[in-house]
């Protein structure tokens, strides 16, 4: 039996605000507020053609399970750490050098989201003009509460919010049994080689984890801050003398091999000192750290370090 006339155009009327205001309530939640190191923006969640320039956060994003369309594929494989190895392969579109981004190829493309920052950062207004773009480089100032915070931001755009804590709890975890031991180790020196220089980096510096996340104390201060450290020779590291030297080859990890940095640290002077003469000077992945500096990267290095201390105890 047909209904009347009054009670279809209700249940028409009831239909059309019962779909409007699901399609409001899909709009709500598929946008959120997201805030990098410039400013706050809204996008759009789980986006699906995503471009990644600062490997830090392709670290993460790999961490959280998230797929990514175009990187800068380096020009030899290897360039990579070894557990972001599967990145370089021709699956994904290649978007240039950080540096100079292949704007031609984005605009190709059509990226829903681009994450820029870190050697990019000098490019962000121009990415912006392509596609929405995140500045999310990892302050290394405050590099425990920067890692949790770029972790959560992602793991909140794309859905992975328990990933994310799940990462951070293991993470933190790892730090808290790896710091008394740290704590107790005596002085340290982290030491960067590249060329035929040696920089030294200490608390709040670009590669002063050891102090800032694992409570080293410093054999020496350094001035310099930043990326750069301050330059030191053999003489200051004598003078310093460590119980503890832990080295970043930069010179590997650009494939230009580990000979400088065994030259620079077999000096006399380094030789001389106590981490030298009880076996303490530490070879860290210098690809992790250096290349991307992402969650995994610094996990593995805190993983290391304590291996290093249980078995020096």
């Amino acid at each position: 039996m047909p209904l009347p006339r009054f009670t279809r155009n209700i249940l028409a009327t009831s239909m059309l605000l019962a779909a409007s205001g699901t399609f409001a309530a899909d709009t709500i939640s598929t946008s959120i507020p997201v805030t990098d190191s410039i400013n706050t923006q809204t996008l759009n969640k789980n986006p699906q053609n995503v471009v990644v320039y600062d490997l830090a956060m392709l670290d993460i994003l790999d961490v959280l399970g998230v797929k990514v369309s175009g990187l800068p594929l380096p020009k030899e494989k290897g360039s990579y750490p070894a557990y972001l190895s599967k990145y370089e392969s021709d699956s994904y579109y290649n978007v240039g050098n950080p540096f100079k981004p292949d704007f031609e190829v984005l605009k190709q493309h059509k990226p829903d989201l681009i994450i820029g920052g870190s050697r990019a950062f000098e490019s962000t207004d121009k990415l912006r003009a392509v596609a929405p773009t995140l500045d999310l480089t990892v302050d290394n100032a405050h590099l425990l509460s920067s890692l949790e915070d770029r972790t959560r931001t992602l793991g909140k755009l794309f859905d992975k919010q328990p990933q994310a804590e799940q990462a951070l709890a293991s993470f933190n975890k790892d730090i808290q049994k790896t710091r008394p031991l740290a704590e107790k180790a005596g002085t340290a020196m982290t030491v960067l080689v590249t060329g035929d220089k040696l920089m030294a980096y200490g608390y709040g510096d670009h590669y002063g984890f050891i102090f800032d996340l694992l409570g080293f104390k410093e054999a020496t201060q350094v001035e310099g801050k930043g990326r750069f450290g301050e330059i030191v020779d053999a003489a200051r590291i004598k003078k310093a003398d460590p119980e503890w030297i832990f080295v970043i080859d930069r010179n590997s990890a650009i494939g230009q091999g580990p000979a400088n940095a065994e030259k620079l640290l077999g000096d006399p002077q380094v030789r001389a000192t106590r981490a030298a003469k009880d076996g303490h000077i530490v070879y860290l992945d210098a690809k992790a750290i250096y290349s991307a500096g992402g969650l995994t990267a610094y996990d593995q290095q805190v993983k290391r370090i304590y291996g290093v201390l249980s078995n020096s105890q």
